[in-house]
């Protein structure tokens, strides 16, 4: 009797559904280092990075016992990501230690770093899958997004290193924004010749703890909408459908979602919650999870609000914690409810990312 073939994703997806059920965390990061040799204009958490010290950091030792933890809790997905986390001089170590306790683990990396060494030790070593940070094919487009310290051909270099390896599995992820939206048919067409998947995201997010916002970087509404109908409807196989959240009740993940720690041990719910956070230094990972599920807030962020009566709501952003961050309040903002009107006109209630493979 033949079993059949289960595609990956089907498969992952089922893992997920049984671990929701069982109320698992699912999946969680873990940030290692704030540290970066790039410096992306579009990056969350830029005011981090000048704020810690690297003394701060969680040990190796620390880490361990958190992982330790995570396995405990029946974590299945692990995204190591940073910063740039292969910048930490223990990070073999720790990757080998989150790889025995048998975690699907993610690499999250800007590639700088792949140098054929380290992609010898991963195709010893695999993880399920690598996402590389790439948002520009020109140099001088590439700098404008990461630069002084954007190095585009360390970069190819590092890409073509895993390319080379049996095995090893990664996809490619923009962020588009003013400084390289002309580049998406040229990533498009890179993303094809490595005949790789390819991650694209128009909704370049809000700056944690400084008063820069991403109006900097993001591009105007008929701008995103253009881009949406006349390029990633074309040419991105899998667009992530608007979640329809009609009552917009604003509601912290529980632990059948997902967590983030950073460098320092703190625990939040998402990369853009401010709160609630915990400290693994102070507490166990399991006494955090009890307090996330007892923690799910939910209050009416729409009332008294011109978001309260609205009939277009279904095209809007539906991430409560970014809007918090970006504006101050979880509900209306101009720039939100003009890319919301131009949604509906068009009748494409798309959020701005999508997979081409």
């Amino acid at each position: 009797m033949s079993l059949g073939r289960i595609d990956n994703r089907d498969f992952v997806g089922r893992i997920k559904e049984e671990i929701a059920v069982k109320s698992h965390p699912i999946a969680g990061m873990l940030e290692l280092t704030y540290q970066c040799n790039f410096n992306c204009v579009h990056c969350y958490i830029k005011k981090e990075r000048e704020a810690k010290k690297s003394a701060d950091l969680l040990s190796f030792k620390e880490i361990k016992n958190i992982l330790d933890q995570l396995a405990d809790q029946r974590c299945l997905f692990l995204a190591l990501t940073g910063g740039e986390p292969l910048m930490r001089k223990d990070f073999k170590e720790i990757y080998l230690y989150a790889r025995k306790k048998a975690f699907l683990i993610s690499i999250c990396t800007n590639a700088y770093y792949l140098s054929a060494a380290l992609a010898d030790f991963f195709e010893k070593y695999p993880p399920y899958n690598f996402g590389i940070s790439f948002h520009a094919v020109t140099p001088k487009a590439f700098k404008d997004v990461t630069g002084d310290g954007g190095n585009l051909e360390r970069s190819l270099r590092g890409i073509n290193h895993l390319r080379q390896r049996r095995g090893l599995r990664f996809f490619l992820r923009t962020v588009v924004m003013k400084q390289n939206y002309r580049q998406l048919p040229l990533l498009r067409r890179f993303a094809q010749t490595l005949h790789v998947p390819w991650e694209v995201d128009l909704s370049a997010q809000p700056i944690l703890h400084t008063p820069v916002r991403s109006r900097d970087v993001r591009l105007a509404p008929h701008k995103v909408i253009r881009i949406e109908q006349n390029f990633i409807r074309n040419n991105i196989s899998r667009p992530v459908p608007l979640q329809g959240n009609r009552d917009m009740n604003m509601a912290f993940r529980n632990r059948t979602m997902g967590f983030v720690i950073n460098p320092y041990g703190k625990v939040r719910a998402c990369v853009y919650s401010l709160e609630p956070i915990y400290d693994l230094r102070k507490e166990s990972f399991s006494s955090i999870l009890r307090n996330f599920t007892c923690h799910v807030k939910l209050r009416n962020i729409e009332k008294g609000t011109p978001c309260e009566q609205c009939n277009i709501k279904q095209f809007c952003l539906p991430c409560p914690a970014c809007r918090i961050l970006e504006f101050g309040q979880a509900a209306s903002s101009d720039y939100l409810c003009r890319l919301a009107r131009y949604r509906s006109r068009s009748n494409q209630p798309y959020i701005t990312t999508g997979m081409c493979s």
